[in-house]
């Protein structure tokens, strides 16, 4: 994977290069004044076709879901008596889920930590 290094970074319009990286924050030595555009690029060349695949496959299973008629249904997932109640199943949140399997291998591909950028 790409590092979240800038490819441009502007002061007012202007390119400047007197910034270092460090610990994750762009620091510049004379601060930073004025209005600061940055531009970087992040994310793999392109996207693998094993992710396109796996895209696919749940927009299918919703797109079956709905043409079903299944997404439109409010089917019963569990009812109880003493203290009335009943949990309605979500089948849209059913056919968007991922199984175990497939979250394990993308959290083992691509980690399973998540990364903010914060802005001041």
């Amino acid at each position: 994977m790409r590092s979240l290094r800038p490819s441009v970074l502007a002061v007012d319009g202007q390119a400047v290069n007197d910034w270092t990286l460090r610990s994750g924050a762009l620091v510049r030595d004379s601060g930073w004044y004025g209005s600061v555009q940055v531009t970087y690029t992040h994310g793999l060349p392109a996207v693998p076709a094993d992710i396109v695949d796996l895209v696919c496959r749940l927009v299918l299973l919703a797109l079956d879901s709905y043409r079903s008629g299944a997404a439109v249904s409010r089917s019963v997932a569990s009812e109880r008596i003493g203290d009335y109640s009943v949990t309605y199943a979500d089948p849209e949140a059913a056919a968007m889920a991922l199984t175990a399997s497939q979250r394990l291998r993308l959290a083992a591909r691509f980690g399973s930590s998540v990364a903010t950028a914060v802005t001041r």
